[in-house]
């Protein structure tokens, strides 16, 4: 399928790791956006943490153990499929970027944010690991996890602080 070939450099890469892709949507470089790196790291484990008790939860299984004649483009996690852990962290991610460059008056930046998370949480699908219910409720998590991490009990609000103060530069 075409589409698949279009997207097969970013599964294998998204596979290892996908936070790359954010880091260039957003000019963020290790070296110099600690914060902003440890905020993106920290949700990538609760969103990881969070979307594992739900698969342990629902036990969905993926797509290539009901149908034999399947073949994934990558290594099928050892891990049931609902929700997409891949869609939570990355939707999270995406979400608290959001909320990084709020100021920044870059409304492209917002959409683009969001279509990451969603080619992340896809490509997951064209490889055959997950169905598209689990990177729909990876999204519906995500968005949760979020809101109660700002809003409700705030414990994202002292990391997102500081990353960002790190975009402000000296003086601001």
């Amino acid at each position: 399928h075409p589409q698949l070939d279009e997207r097969l450099a970013d599964i294998y890469d998204e596979a290892e790791d996908y936070l790359p892709r954010f880091m260039h949507a957003c000019g963020i470089d290790p070296r110099i956006h600690v914060h902003t790196v440890r905020l993106m790291e920290t949700l990538d484990q609760v969103a990881f943490a969070v979307a594992m008790h739900f698969k342990l939860a629902f036990k969905r299984a993926r797509p290539s153990q009901l149908n034999l004649k399947l073949y994934p483009a990558i290594l099928v996690p050892a891990h049931f499929a609902f929700p997409s852990g891949h869609s939570t962290q990355a939707h999270l991610i995406a979400e608290a970027l959001k909320t990084v460059f709020a100021d920044s008056n870059v409304s492209t930046l917002t959409a683009h944010l969001d279509q990451v998370a969603l080619d992340v949480a896809e490509n997951r699908e064209w490889a055959g690991v997950h169905y598209a219910s689990d990177s729909a409720l990876g999204k519906d998590l995500a968005r949760e996890i979020w809101k109660q991490g700002m809003s409700g009990l705030e414990v994202f609000k002292p990391l997102v602080d500081r990353a960002v103060a790190e975009w402000r530069g000296p003086g601001a």
